[in-house]
């Protein structure tokens, strides 16, 4: 629908012309009939039409100035609850500052105008009612986008969420939330009926229609490697665990406890025994093949190291959260137990993190995968102060898989690198993930971004966009541990800066600021009267916060210890 002071002239066959004009405003909406309950569209074209139609006259009777004003109130709730600030801005335009930085030009401001891009993309493609965000977002152009704009599931959808809760989005979290929950139905009949288990299972890809057994019944080649990946709800029932971790929302843990615990209740019965460890068979690393003794390249063995992570992460989550709401006691002490008894981590003879659980040899040395490292991040069983052997073999597994790949393997390892407080090459990942690109045929090295910011797989996947803006929280505040810890992996780059509202785990909001690389001044708002344990500058800090309280707590003239 538009509207005009010129005039008018509608052709059916070229569309509409507008002449003598000064001012057109244009007003565009969509409806679709589709019902996430149910999974079927439950609305007829006529009464979409007639939705869309009512729509637009609401809009023109309110007037283009009135939905604008609705809009920016609606978008800046969410955008200005966080501030960062990284450098100066450059008064250059987007594609020559990404030249240049790509060149070696120092460039903080570009970083900071990239993880404000990727949080206004959360805030547009992920709002509480809505569909979870997919590979692209809501940013297609295809009738049929590659890989088919589904859920991926065996990294990319989990990442596309990985900055909702530290980038105080935690709203933007809840679609994925709910496509997890949605696929409990589908979910329980493949445990069933496929695998012979109790709960739910989810594999590898989700669509609209909650998909959840293995994929690929008519591909041309065997899909295995990437179709097979039953660990997949496990892995989506830790964003459960982690908006709870962050909000200390009870009610919601309430309502969502269950979904784990189908989820591992699925997994009590798919495991075996061998040895006297627990593990997964068959299994899967994602996408990653393995040369047997013959020679011939494999991707079935059993007890992948990512199965086992994905697992005993789970099980240990989801018996804290039965601890927390005083339910299940014989199950949490029995997912406890298993949990201590799934194969522990390796390392293979080359230094790097075994992914499989044998020393078999890689058929691709560099996969763009990092799937055996996800007890480092996403996970957090491997640290560098509580298993430095474990943490040396991620370093050296990352060396060994290069900087390249595509745009969303770079932002996981630029997350990795940051986990290992390893804030320069964090910062190497971060520029090579501005890395520019202007192709957009598939490719599985070379991954950067286009000019206008979206990542490039290539072609365009959004989860890179997500994934380094992760990266860059991960760099500045690490909350996995007993001590929240600022400016973990500061690169040199960063020297002065500040944030505010960044969010950590237990609740807490914070501010700070920074120059020579050193913290100057400390804000922390926190959910519950608590002592909030603070590590900076080779100290930690017990900072007394009282619930609902912005309080200032660290910086000249001021130390709220305990």
């Amino acid at each position: 629908m538009l509207e005009t002071d010129g005039t008018v002239i509608n052709d059916s066959q070229k569309g509409y012309t507008v002449k003598d004009a000064r001012t057109i405003t244009i007003a565009l909406t969509g409806e679709t009939g589709y019902d996430a309950a149910t999974g079927r569209p439950l609305k007829s074209i006529a009464q979409l039409s007639g939705i869309c139609l009512k729509r637009l006259d609401k809009c023109f009777q309110d007037g283009i100035r009135s939905v604008s004003q609705m809009h920016r109130k609606d978008f800046c709730s969410l955008s200005r609850r966080m501030q960062l600030s990284l450098g100066e801005e450059k008064k250059l335009p987007t594609d020559i500052r990404l030249e240049e930085f790509h060149s070696g030009a120092s460039d903080s401001g570009l970083l900071e105008l990239w993880f404000y891009f990727g949080r206004y993309l959360l805030i547009s493609s992920s709002r509480e009612g809505s569909m979870a965000a997919n590979l692209q977002g809501i940013w297609n152009s295809d009738m049929r986008p590659a890989w088919s704009g589904n859920y991926t599931t065996n990294i990319n959808v989990q990442m596309n969420y990985w900055l909702a809760e530290p980038g105080n989005l935690s709203q933007c979290h809840m679609p994925l939330l709910e496509l997890i929950k949605g696929c409990m139905e589908s979910g329980r009949e493949t445990a069933a009926e496929q695998f012979g288990c109790r709960g739910f299972v989810v594999n590898h890809n989700i669509d609209l229609w909650k998909q959840t057994s293995p994929v690929g019944m008519s591909a041309q080649k065997p899909p295995v490697k990437y179709a097979y990946f039953p660990a997949a709800s496990g892995w989506l029932c830790r964003h459960i665990w982690e908006h709870y971790r962050f909000t200390l929302e009870e009610d919601f843990l309430k309502d969502w406890y269950p979904v784990m615990r189908e989820a591992a209740l699925f997994y009590l019965d798919y495991l075996v025994e061998k040895d006297g460890f627990f593990l997964t068979a068959p299994s899967t690393s994602p996408e990653n093949l393995f040369y047997d003794a013959s020679g011939q390249a494999c991707a079935v063995s059993a007890g992948t190291t990512m199965d086992t992570a994905i697992i005993r992460t789970l099980f240990k989550d989801c018996a804290q959260a039965a601890g927390l709401l005083c339910t299940d006691k014989e199950l949490a002490e029995k997912l406890t137990y298993i949990s201590d008894k799934m194969l522990p981590y390796q390392i293979s003879a080359k230094g790097g993190l075994m992914e499989w659980s044998q020393d078999f040899p890689e058929v691709y040395k560099d996969h763009r995968h990092l799937s055996h490292l996800y007890g480092l991040y996403p996970g957090e069983e491997i640290s560098t102060e509580k298993n430095t052997n474990l943490a040396a073999a991620c370093i050296k597994t990352l060396e060994q898989r290069t900087d390249e790949g595509p745009g969303w393997s770079k932002a996981w390892k630029a997350c990795l690198w940051a986990r290992l407080k390893d804030g320069e090459r964090a910062f190497r990942l971060l520029r090579g993930l501005l890395t520019p690109v202007t192709g957009t045929r598939m490719s599985y090295i070379c991954g950067g971004t286009y000019k206008n910011l979206l990542c490039a797989h290539p072609p365009f996947q959004i989860d890179g966009n997500f994934g380094g803006a992760a990266a860059v929280c991960e760099m500045l505040i690490q909350s996995h541990r007993e001590s929240i810890e600022l400016l973990p992996a500061l690169p040199k780059e960063w020297q002065a800066g500040s944030v505010k509202g960044l969010c950590a785990r237990g609740g807490y909001v914070f501010d700070f600021t920074w120059e020579r690389g050193e913290i100057c001044e400390i804000w922390i708002s926190s959910v519950r009267n608590t002592i909030c344990k603070v590590h900076f500058q080779n100290e930690s800090h017990n900072f007394r916060c009282v619930k609902n309280e912005h309080r200032k707590v660290y910086g000249k003239d001021v130390c709220v210890e305990y």
